[in-house]
């Protein structure tokens, strides 16, 4: 251990302010610029080997070995991407004040990389690192953070490549496309970023409005059908699976219901009107209900923000996974068969009509995790309604 490195490392023992982590991170930044990645990996094995202290006093050992693995993922360079790898494969328990799975660890890893690195670097990786069976999960997860973000890659050879052979071995991100389908437009709206900027970017990106513009007119009132609760635990738990994060960890409320409805409506004209007409414990007592009309994109949207970036208090699945998510949500809403493709149900959704819907008060949080979405399915037979709320 060279002596800055013990330095650093025993500076962490004395600091008792967020911010007395300054230094350590400016002499993480120094090594960074000066491409001693051999030292940012000693670094990070002697902040580990240290840090046998408990509660907060773990806080600045476990900040300056996140610093350590964020700049490697944001700096672009074989040379960082091979120590990133490097830092996956070896445990780390000792410097969390939270334990962390390899599993979280791979899609942290993955959503930096997908911010940092471009698709060069990720079809050079897959290309020296490909058929390594250790290496495949932050690849593929890797891969689809960079489509989520607005990167095609369905023309990259060495992408398709590995994409492919993740479908035949049944990888749960083999049938991902690696394009974003019409559906999923809103996907860069909800990715996390990272870096110095962050901050002022995400404002930005607030400040320019989701990216879907389709609006619809609002719903008028009608004459409310029949509805009757149809009970199928497997079609609920198919469209909970987006809100799974948010029951980890937090203080959530979940309701998933399907109504068949008699006489069959029009879907293209749910309301207000509609939401009264079915028994539900998110609207029970609910004075001020608001709804509107909108497209499966902005359904399919919220539904991926929930699970890739998680609840109040608990982490997301990430972006390849929350992905998958959201398609198995958005299929069961709209009464598509549990095998189908991401492919399949983008051409199906468009026949379902949905609103989203909300009541601020009562069941509702109404902080910042909120999700009321309803799907008048095809034909106007039936209806399903996922409502969801957290709160820290």
């Amino acid at each position: 251990m060279s002596n800055e490195i013990e330095a650093i490392v025993q500076s962490l023992r004395s600091l008792e302010r967020a911010e007395d982590v300054n230094q350590a991170y400016g002499a993480v930044d120094r090594m960074n610029r000066e491409s001693k990645t051999a030292d940012l990996l000693d670094l990070a094995a002697a902040i580990e080997k240290a840090c046998d202290v408990g509660g907060a006093a773990k806080f600045p050992f476990e900040a300056v070995a996140d610093h350590v693995e964020e700049v490697l993922a944001l700096s672009p360079s074989d040379e960082h991407v091979d120590a990133l790898f490097t830092l996956l494969g070896r445990p780390r328990v000792r410097s969390v004040q939270r334990p962390r799975s390899t599993e979280m660890r791979t899609r942290a890893f993955a959503s930096r990389l997908g911010h940092g690195q471009s698709k060069d670097a990720l079809a050079k990786t897959i290309t020296r690192l490909g058929n390594d069976e250790e290496h495949v999960e932050l690849l593929a997860c890797w891969m689809h953070e960079c489509v989520l973000r607005g990167t095609p890659l369905d023309r990259d050879e060495a992408v398709v490549k590995f994409h492919a052979r993740l479908a035949e071995t049944k990888h749960p991100l083999g049938e991902m496309p690696l394009v974003l389908l019409e559906a999923e437009s809103e996907a860069p709206t909800y990715m996390p970023m990272y870096g110095s900027n962050a901050i002022s970017k995400a404002v930005a990106r607030l400040e320019s409005g989701a990216a879907s513009t389709r609006t619809i007119p609002p719903p008028g009132d009608h004459e409310a059908p029949r509805a009757t609760r149809v009970e199928d635990a497997a079609v609920e738990k198919r469209m909970r699976e987006a809100i799974v994060p948010w029951s980890s960890g937090s203080n959530s409320k979940a309701e998933a219901r399907v109504f068949e409805l008699d006489p069959e409506m029009d879907t293209a004209s749910p309301g207000r009107w509609l939401l009264r007409a079915l028994s539900l414990d998110c609207l029970e007592g609910a004075k001020a209900l608001h709804a509107e009309r909108v497209s499966s994109e902005v359904v399919w949207g919220a539904l991926f923000a929930a699970a890739a970036n998680g609840g109040a208090q608990s982490a997301g699945l990430g972006g390849g996974y929350g992905r998958r998510a959201a398609w198995a949500s958005l299929g069961a809403l709209i009464d598509a068969p549990a095998d189908a493709t991401p492919h399949q149900l983008d051409a199906r959704a468009p026949s379902a009509s949905f609103l989203v819907f909300g009541a601020p008060s009562g069941w509702w949080n109404d902080v910042a995790w909120d999700i009321g979405a309803l799907a008048v399915r095809s034909g106007g037979a039936s209806v399903a309604v996922l409502a969801a709320t957290d709160a820290d």
